[in-house]
């Protein structure tokens, strides 16, 4: 029922999967860089002025799927995949940097980082941490093309962390 009412919602929906027990104080926003991101982090930004807001963006798979066939070539030293995988993040720290500057907001609780892989396991990894209350992250990413229904990785999140999560609908 929750995954149908995510789908199909044009405002945002929070699900609560645990007995309240306090107020939502460490949220984790999930960010690719779209304008569903800016959404989730404007809502995040709008209903949780105190709350420490963490924005994580996930280099995806195609990052790290270079890097692993770069690895199993034996004429690529290590060195240069060690700066390769730098250059990446360096790359996305900039972007991320940017994307933050584009709101336009400040949050003196803000804060972000970056990691390489699997959107989905890393999100959810850092969802399950102990000190986070709450998961904000747009229902779609960046173009409704590739995202027909609810875009997989927040589908995939939504049914299977066990933290309260706010999904945000694209503005239309």
């Amino acid at each position: 029922t929750a995954e149908y009412i995510a789908d199909k919602t044009k405002c945002p929906v929070l699900i609560i999967k645990n007995k309240p027990v306090k107020s939502f104080g460490k949220i984790l926003v999930p960010i690719d860089f779209s304008n569903a991101s800016k959404n989730a982090l404007n809502c995040a930004l709008q209903l949780f002025s105190n709350a420490t807001i963490e924005l994580l963006h996930v280099g995806d798979y195609e990052y790290e799927n270079l890097l692993k066939k770069e690895e199993d070539e034996e004429n690529i030293p290590k060195n240069k995949i060690i700066k390769l995988r730098k250059a990446i993040i360096l790359y996305l720290e900039d972007k991320m940097k940017k994307f933050i500057k584009s709101i336009g907001k400040t949050h003196q609780k803000l804060s972000s980082y970056i990691d390489l892989g699997y959107s989905g396991p890393i999100i959810l990894r850092e969802a399950e941490k102990k000190t986070r209350d709450l998961v904000i992250m747009g229902t779609q990413g960046h173009t409704r093309q590739h995202y027909l229904f609810m875009g997989r990785v927040a589908h995939g999140v939504l049914r299977e962390t066990t933290k309260d999560i706010l999904l945000v609908p694209p503005k239309k």
